[in-house]
């Protein structure tokens, strides 16, 4: 119940994008890294997610925690990653690191529609469930 932490981070095609942009939506947060076995092994199971929920006012953010861009946008490729890509410019990635608590990846936060923690560190088998129960 509690407000999401807001921040502003960089899209794919360099935007600005900052979590306020998707009140009234329901939103989940995927932290992850280009160097993390299991976020990209996920990557399909998040797709299919999207493909289900995506036109019901559900956004997946895959918010990049590493600065390889090169890297970060071959795996979107080549991975054929759907959702909104955010890359950490900066002290982005320490910042989010401490304000989501984040101590493993891939590391999920569902957030309402006006910007409330659903819940936080959700269990990467129990994400489509509690998606599904709060669309």
């Amino acid at each position: 119940g509690d407000q999401a932490p807001g921040f502003y981070l960089i899209d794919i095609q360099n935007n600005k994008v900052k979590l306020s942009d998707f009140k009234g939506k329901l939103v989940c947060l995927n932290f992850w890294a280009t160097w993390c076995g299991p976020c990209i092994n996920s990557i399909p199971k998040k797709n299919e997610m999207l493909k289900n929920f995506g036109n019901k006012n559900f956004v997946l953010l895959n918010i990049c925690l590493d600065n390889n861009v090169g890297k970060w946008k071959e795996i979107i490729k080549t991975k054929e990653f759907k959702g909104i890509h955010l890359q950490c410019p900066g002290k982005w990635s320490d910042l989010l690191n401490e304000k989501y608590g984040i101590k493993f990846i891939p590391h999920y936060t569902l957030v309402d529609k006006n910007g409330l923690i659903i819940i936080d560190d959700i269990n990467r088998d129990s994400l489509e469930y509690y998606v599904k129960a709060n669309l």
